[in-house]
């Protein structure tokens, strides 16, 4: 099967959506929203970022302020 390749425009709220599910239903494609792979994409970013910054606390043996400082940045991600 050739790739297939479908534009749907319209504005907001008029059945975009719906109709490619069921076309990717119809033909057993899957349905890649794009809105979701950036929003997984930025998760797992911001994961790996705090990990990164855990580590940094824990190589550079932060004072206690410091890591308080840092800790608290990094919950508002």
């Amino acid at each position: 099967m050739q790739p297939m390749r479908v534009l749907i425009t319209g504005p907001p709220a008029c059945g975009k959506t719906t109709v490619i599910e069921q076309l990717c239903a119809h033909f057993k494609l899957h349905h890649v929203k794009i809105k979701d792979v950036i929003d997984d994409a930025i998760s797992q970013m911001v994961n790996d970022f705090r990990c990164y910054c855990v580590l940094y606390i824990q190589l550079f043996n932060f004072n206690s302020y410091d890591s308080g400082v840092i800790n608290s940045v990094l919950l508002k991600l």
